[in-house]
């Protein structure tokens, strides 16, 4: 049974019975925006999933597609005017991409690939100039706004961190 947790990134955990005991997956996925004619949007989102189970079930290749290709913009369904005589009197819509899956068995799981450290992200470049606002007094605590477009609050960090240049409008001590 599945259950959702909150706020931020909290996980959404699931067991779905047939399908293959783990399964280590990298999920891209893209929501297709048709707000101007002939104009498609695409808005891609990406997770790192774990898939559990007690069966062996997979989908085929039929079901998977390489992103990117798996699709393209003169695809039914991708180049559309919404506002066409044509498009107001459509009664289905040519879901671009592979077919949806089942969840039923129809083919073995691959291996898994090898697991590794994640890597490490870089840290941001720090800046010795101070923020371009107006400060009050008081200090920062560590990972806390110091500066930027339009801030009026403190710009002291506190002893051991750095007002960092995130962007124009936002620095942070760090």
């Amino acid at each position: 049974m599945g259950k959702w947790k909150g706020h931020g990134y909290s996980p959404v955990d699931r067991y779905y019975p047939g399908l293959a005991q783990v399964w280590r997956i990298s999920y891209r996925f893209e929501l297709l925006a048709l707000h101007q004619a002939n104009t498609p949007q695409f808005y891609p989102e990406c997770a790192n999933l774990i898939v559990t189970g007690g069966g062996s079930a997979f989908p085929s290749s039929a079901f998977l597609a390489p992103i990117p290709g798996a699709w393209g913009v003169n695809d039914p369904g991708v180049n559309i005017d919404i506002y066409s005589d044509a498009a107001k009197s459509m009664t289905s819509y040519p879901v671009p991409g592979p077919a949806v899956w089942s969840g039923d068995n129809s083919a073995p799981a691959p291996p898994l690939p090898p697991t590794s450290a994640p890597s490490t992200v870089a840290p941001p470049v720090t800046t010795a100039a101070p923020p371009s606002s107006t400060g009050t007094s008081g200090t920062v605590a560590k990972f806390g706004q110091c500066g930027g477009v339009n801030y009026s609050g403190p710009t002291a960090c506190v002893a051991g961190t750095t007002c960092s240049h995130i962007n124009d409008y936002y620095f942070q001590c760090v």
